[in-house]
């Protein structure tokens, strides 16, 4: 949208200006007339070069928010940069998010614009080749490991899902391991202020559970875990308002996990999730 295309080197760039084929105006316009947010996506080195100058010219287009991408270090120089930059969208009342980056250490205390970061193996690692991707287990682990620091920066509610027996990484159309069930009670079990659907929209408009995905809250004012025993499943509580709403997922078959799910309202069953929504756990 702006600029010369990212690259992963950080060549630098001008991201203060949108490419001739891009009329910002116009695109902006289109976005704000159907409710929709614009966000940046950005290799951190160019934008730390040129950080007042850009933000500024992505408030005047009306920006939303930004993604800095491929830090890939945690020295004192990055995470200064952090800080800066979130201080520096804060003012600005732009969100921002960190990919390819470094555990959250609760910044998001002094920053409530940050709404997370990756540093995680997720989905997207689905599409890579020779690496064994996000399995159930793996997600299973989650909960106990990563999500104890913060909120993540991850992509959720794959819609075309394989047994992980049958599954094959491939880098064009990559589908994800498990079942359509245990993908969308992500969305509850993974705290992520910022979700995505990790998948093309001809997979999910109008498939069953994308009814799901447009009402699951996005941010939550109480949660308990019901169950949970580690890479083995988690079934967690969460409430928005006077509204609860039930995640749970599972590995392999497990008694005292699906007896969990089942007082809540619903079932657990092998390698699946449950969502559910109701107006107590």
């Amino acid at each position: 949208m702006y600029g010369d295309p990212i690259v992963p080197d950080g060549t630098s760039q001008d991201l203060t200006h949108a490419r001739a084929e891009t009329d910002i105006t116009i695109l902006m316009a289109h976005a704000r007339a159907r409710g929709v947010n614009i966000r940046v996506w950005t290799h951190w080195n160019p934008l730390s070069e040129q950080l007042e100058r850009a933000l500024d010219a992505w408030a005047t287009w009306g920006i939303s928010g930004v993604m800095a991408n491929f830090m890939n270090r945690d020295d004192q120089q990055m995470v200064a940069f952090y800080d800066e930059l979130a201080a520096k969208t804060a003012v600005r009342r732009m969100t921002i998010t960190y990919h390819g980056a470094f555990k959250p250490t609760g910044n998001n205390r002094t920053w409530p614009n940050d709404l997370g970061r990756e540093a995680v193996r997720g989905t997207e690692y689905d599409k890579f080749p020779d690496n064994p991707g996000s399995p159930p287990g793996h997600e299973a682990t989650l909960p106990f490991t990563r999500m104890l620091a913060g909120a993540l920066d991850v992509h959720q509610g794959g819609f075309d899902t394989v047994p992980p027996e049958r599954f094959r990484n491939r880098y064009t159309a990559p589908r994800v391991m498990g079942t359509r069930a245990r993908a969308l009670a992500q969305y509850v079990v993974q705290e992520n202020p910022l979700p995505k659907v990790a998948d093309s929209p001809v997979n999910y408009l109008g498939a069953k559970g994308w009814d799901f995905v447009r009402t699951v809250p996005t941010a939550w004012d109480e949660t308990r875990v019901l169950w949970g025993e580690v890479g083995h499943g988690v079934v967690i509580a969460r409430r928005k308002g006077a509204e609860w709403w039930l995640g749970a997922i599972t590995v392999r078959a497990c008694a005292y996990g699906a007896r969990a799910a089942a007082r809540a309202g619903t079932g657990a069953v092998p390698n699946r999730g449950v969502r559910r929504r109701g107006r107590r756990p």
